[in-house]
């Protein structure tokens, strides 16, 4: 089973007229419209290519959408609209960076949609590495093969105009070309809060505090369901660790669409930088290149080391994640190291699995699956391989 691709967006043509004609009439309103409110006033105003005024039920589809998109905000009981969209009406800001605030807000910041935060960086990045303009079908193709996606009847419709409006995509007689290319990966990759934890926990282990193993634990749920196909209430998942990650004056002030993250993780992302600083500046031989991707536990290690040689030994027992020198650290001191009984001898097969396990010719070392029938002792192999690897 692939990844379901996000929902469709409906009513995303015309974007820039109609955001414009919902915003102007809520700000013009004496008093709180509710959404029947909003869509009686809307039909006098939006109308077809021949005059004629859309069905209350498209309207209100579209009115969805532009919930959806945070171009308006829903209330308990009215429709208004964030502050951002008073800027854009002001001219402080252009269409696309209003556009972009509201996506942001209600996509990453509340939540709503955190699966079309990542639809769309997978389908700039289709683009963006496309060695030339990609059709709407082509793009569609690449989504499937390239990122496991799969798709309803409606495929990716509303996503690329929608790209358009951000600015992210142009179209062109070809197809779809990219238009800033690292600023918009830049941009979506730092809205992607499951994106952003996974790239914390690589870095610190899973180990790591912050965050709590109730948001670890949340989070792996969150994308079990997401690469199963799942869609809907499995977001909720995900809010566990949204709400940890971003500050609270950020949840609660809805004027904003600035990421901002809680201050504890701001905290030890200043704590990694000062023990690099601390590092570089004890021992002239390390680079601080070098020091880059390592956690905060092993910086901390290094910066601890007596000379310039221990601090290279930590060094290279460290990484992203589980390392050596973690492993060092949970053996107990009085505990003996593992070893194999005198007696005990591997089988032929255990033997050459183990060394070839450590040789390159023909794949990566360290690198492979050991495939055999149950029982056959891949686990005394894998302990062999243990064993020699921190002999090494």
């Amino acid at each position: 089973m692939g990844i379901r691709f996000p929902p469709p967006l409906f009513g995303i043509n015309n974007t820039e007229s109609r955001s414009q004609c919902f915003v102007n009439i809520v700000e013009a309103a004496d008093q709180k419209l509710s959404k029947d409110e909003l869509i009686e006033r809307a039909k006098s105003v939006l109308t077809k290519s021949d005059g004629n005024s859309y069905s209350t039920q498209y309207l209100r589809r579209i009115i969805h959408t532009y919930i959806q998109l945070g171009v308006l905000k829903e209330g308990d009981d009215h429709i208004s609209v964030y502050e951002f969209a008073t800027d854009w009406q002001e001219t402080k800001i252009d269409f696309a960076e209003f556009l972009w605030s509201a996506v942001k807000r209600k996509w990453a910041i509340e939540g709503a949609f955190p699966d079309g935060i990542k639809g769309l960086y997978d389908i700039h990045q289709v683009v963006k590495h496309a060695e030339s303009p990609l059709p709407r079908a082509e793009i569609l193709h690449l989504l499937e093969t390239d990122h496991g996606y799969e798709f309803n009847t409606e495929g990716i419709r509303g996503y690329l105009p929608l790209m358009e409006n951000l600015g992210a995509l142009e179209s062109t007689e070809r197809g779809y070309v990219t238009t800033a290319p690292s600023r918009f990966s830049e941009r979506l990759r730092n809205a992607d809060i499951c994106w952003q934890f996974e790239q914390w926990l690589k870095r610190e282990g899973a180990n790591a505090s912050p965050p709590s193993d109730r948001v670890k634990r949340d989070l792996g749920k969150y994308v079990m369901y997401r690469e199963c196909g799942g869609h809907g209430r499995h977001r909720m998942l995900l809010d566990t660790a949204r709400e940890d990650y971003l500050d609270d004056s950020i949840l609660t002030d809805s004027a904003s669409a600035q990421l901002r993250r809680a201050d504890k993780y701001i905290e030890q992302r200043n704590c990694r930088r000062e023990l690099r600083d601390e590092i570089t500046d004890r021992f002239d031989g390390i680079d601080s290149r070098l020091l880059s991707g390592l956690s905060t536990t092993a910086l901390g290690q290094i910066a601890a080391a007596s000379n310039e040689e221990e601090a290279r030994r930590i060094k290279a027992g460290t990484g992203s994640g589980l390392s050596w020198r973690d492993l060092e650290l949970k053996v107990p001191v009085n505990r003996d190291a593992y070893t194999f009984p005198d007696s005990f001898e591997l089988y032929e097969w255990q033997r050459e699995a183990a060394d070839r396990w450590f040789e390159s010719t023909g794949s990566q070392s360290e690198h492979g699956i050991a495939q055999v029938i149950t029982g056959a002792g891949k686990t005394v192999m894998a302990l062999e391989v243990l064993q020699e690897w921190l002999k090494a």
